[in-house]
């Protein structure tokens, strides 16, 4: 019997998919990125110390619009004082409201569906980094770049550890969906693809605009280097498609966000310090942090490992004159970007994430030495990288735990936190508030006692009268229902909520006028009817003409998508044969993992005798200790200065250590001035802030707050010797008293027990 033989290329697509087998180096990605994320995982709680507390309570405010019908929403009912403000409107919604869909379909809890937003952002990150590598040069090198970027400082510690920044989190980790999904238009060209880099990039501007734009310059290099290095053919309207689609689908957010600016004022709320990006930092090794500090400090750094391994491919290619490929080509990219958000953007820290994503691909050459070793040790390289990566990585996997509950997230907490002076619950510190309202309007005592009673009342005081009768029937997240019993003249109804454009007014579905206070910018409900029985009054968040066409511009988008995407169904396509890793190369893998699993659950508990934790207070290691308090039990524990020796023009960087002795009922402000010792002048100073930008009726008792100041010294600063003094002030304004300790009295100022020379 005669047999033909038949070429992969003309098998079936479900034979030549079949014929891949099980692709190991996909679940071995996503086991380590679990791990990578344990302590979301196995500890319940979220700290309070980062901006994820923040997105835990707009988590709750997205979650309860969507269970009472407002789709999108786009209001924040409890900020301002329970006036309300439009935060969801002008900020990126796609974070958090993937949050709110895990709340809502899910976890049914705020805390729960941000740990697990978390976790989902690490395994995305990490599944298509290895893809995106993978398709290109093997399974071995797509799990080593996955890692590198997973377990980078940046990605793995700072971000959703440090920060808490889930927005920039979820854009990591679609980053990378944007490059894998572009890259499989270039080389494989599926009926899918368009879609897939549609709603991809789509998701980048719903989610962080900026992380988006860089996408774009990422793809600009995908581009080059199939277009000039791979020689292939680019299907330029189909990628110009596909992104101007993504746009277009995200039209509903950023078209009246960008087009209704003129309807609020940016106001701050909050102020710290802007983190930057330096060179020096960028190279320094990452260190653990300290769980004697409350406020962890963000390392911006690039990780020993991560410059080892883009070092160790450079090598590699130079050594073995190999051409540009595809990882080095990224790699290069990666370099160049590093000096230009060092020199010139060093406050757009989100741009090391983008750095990590390029050294990380990059980084994954060096798996190519595995060919120049015996066969009987290639397997062993994958595992014993994979052990080295894990003991640089130490400090992101050994982050410090949140042990306190994070407590309720409903109105009254939230409109509690900003009675306290913490800022805006759902609103990140350093923020600007987008409100509607006249500036320096008073918060009604009224509307906050109704919400702390949990009985939200938004009518005006003293509207009740014989001729008009009127009572709340019902508070939600977009609007209010009121029972009108009598109205015998003509009345106008003021409700304290922030007036916007979209809110609306009807009694019994019939609407009435509702306009903008213009002394306050609350609302006004004129009500010109005579009204003899019950009616209810419905006031509530509607749509805009401008908000219409915007949801048309996102759904023709969408549908465009899908045609485009269905015309092409029927089209010849091409398997990737992506070269998968073997059963005995997992074999080899998961021992490690395995024995990493053992130490995670044994050798990381604080209380083991063991721990590879480092010792409590390992961060004020090099720091000057002094034992300084204040009359209210606030006590400054040291100081750190980075050198006594500075010229004109220069910046003087002092940290201070301060601990709370006892609970702290105010909170108290700091202020620092750079005293010149022959007159007295000042040199330089900070203005009243918040220690540590944290306020302090926060403090626990057993913690540190880091408090780092840079003294800007001006072109014309004397020369001579300064000395540093520190001021802290209660909230009337008035100076506490230091005492040394021994209990002497120091006054009002502390003078830190240094110099600094200003030479000329």
């Amino acid at each position: 019997m005669e047999t033909t033989d038949i070429s992969i290329p003309d098998l079936p697509d479900w034979m030549r998919q079949a014929r891949r087998g099980i692709d190991w180096g996909l679940l071995l990605t996503i086991a380590l990125c679990l791990i990578a994320g344990w302590s979301f995982l196995f500890n319940p709680e979220l700290p309070h110390t980062n901006a994820s507390e923040n997105y835990v309570y707009r988590t709750d405010d997205y979650a309860t619009s969507i269970l009472e019908g407002w789709l999108y929403p786009r209001w924040s009912p409890n900020a301002l004082g329970g006036y309300g403000a439009p935060i969801p409107h002008y900020y990126p919604p796609g974070a958090t409201y993937f949050a709110a869909i895990l709340h809502v379909l899910f976890t049914g809890e705020a805390v729960v569906a941000v740990r697990l937003a978390y976790i989902i952002g690490l395994v995305i990150a990490g599944v298509f980094t290895y893809s995106l590598v993978a398709q290109r040069t093997g399974s071995t090198a797509g799990v080593l770049a996955a890692m590198l970027y997973i377990y980078s400082p940046y990605v793995g510690l700072v971000v959703p550890h440090v920060l808490g920044d889930l927005p920039g989190l979820i854009a990591l980790a679609l980053l990378p969906v944007l490059l894998w999904s572009l890259d499989r238009l270039l080389m494989w060209n599926h009926p899918a693809d368009v879609l897939f880099v549609t709603l991809t990039s789509a998701s980048l501007w719903l989610t962080h605009p900026p992380v988006m734009v860089m996408g774009l310059f990422l793809c600009a290099v995908l581009i080059i280097w199939n277009r000039q290095f791979d020689k292939r053919h680019i299907r330029w309207h189909l990628v110009i498609i596909g992104l101007l689609l993504g746009v277009g689908c995200a039209g509903f957010y950023w078209i009246p966000a960008w087009l209704e600016q003129g309807d609020i004022q940016w106001q701050t709320v909050t102020t710290i310090s802007l983190p930057k990006l330096s060179l020096n930092e960028l190279f320094t090794p990452l260190q653990q942090l300290d769980t004697n500090e409350m406020v962890a400090s963000p390392q911006f750094t690039l990780g020993i490992i991560s410059l080892v391994f883009a070092i160790g491919s450079v090598g590699y290619m130079l050594r073995y004159h190999l051409k540009i490929n595809f990882q080095i080509f990224f790699l290069v990219f990666g370099a160049v970007l590093t000096l230009v958000a060092a020199l010139i953007f060093p406050t757009e820290i989100w741009l090391l994430g983008v750095v990590m994503l390029c050294l990380a691909i990059g980084g994954s050459q060096i798996m190519a030495i595995r060919f120049h070793l015996p066969r009987r040790w290639r397997r062993l390289v994958l595992p014993a990288l994979m052990i080295v990566i894990w003991i640089s990585a130490s400090p992101v996997w050994l982050v410090p735990q949140a042990t306190e509950a994070f407590g309720g997230t409903d109105a009254a907490v939230q409109v509690q936190y900003e009675q306290r002076g913490y800022g805006v619950a759902v609103l990140p510190q350093g923020m600007l508030l987008p409100s509607p309202l006249r500036e320096n309007i008073p918060l009604n005592r009224f509307l906050i006692d109704s919400f702390q009673s949990r009985s939200i009342n938004k009518l005006a005081p003293g509207q009740v009268t014989p001729n008009v009768q009127i009572s709340p029937l019902i508070h939600f997240t977009h609007g209010d229902r009121f029972l009108l019993r009598r109205v015998a003249t003509p009345a106008t109804l003021h409700i304290l909520t922030s007036y916007f454009p979209g809110w609306t007014a009807s009694i019994n579905s019939r609407p009435v006028p509702l306009s903008q206070d213009p002394a306050t910018g609350l609302m006004v409900a004129d009500v010109p009817i005579n009204l003899t029985g019950n009616a209810e009054l419905l006031i509530a968040m509607d749509t805009t003409p401008l908000r219409t066409g915007a949801w048309l511009v996102a759904g023709a988008s969408l549908l465009i998508t899908v045609i485009i995407s269905w015309g092409r169904w029927g089209q010849k396509t091409i398997i990737a044969e992506t070269k998968l890793l073997t059963v005995a190369e997992v074999r080899l893998a998961v021992v490690p993992v395995a024995c990493f699993v053992v130490i995670l659950l044994v050798f990381t508990q604080p209380q083991f005798p063991l721990s590879l934790r480092t010792r409590p207070g390992s961060g004020l290691n090099g720091s000057v200790i002094i034992q300084n308090r204040t009359d209210v039990g606030l006590g400054m524990t040291g100081f750190r200065l980075d050198s006594n020796q500075h010229h004109p023009g220069e910046t003087v960087y002092l940290t201070l250590y301060w601990q709370a002795q006892r609970f702290l009922t105010e909170n108290y402000r700091v202020q620092v001035n750079l005293i010149n010792n022959r007159d007295g002048q000042i040199g330089a100073e900070v203005l009243l802030r918040h220690p540590g930008y944290y306020p302090t009726s926060r403090w626990n008792t057993r913690q540190y707050v880091t408090d780092r100041y840079m003294l800007e010294l001006s072109p014309s600063t004397t020369a001579g010797n300064y000395q540093i003094a520190v001021t802290v002030y209660n909230t009337a304004n008035q100076p506490l008293t230091f005492f040394d300790a021994t209990g002497q009295t120091l006054g009002a100022t502390l003078t830190l027990p240094t110099l600094v020379s200003i030479n000329p």
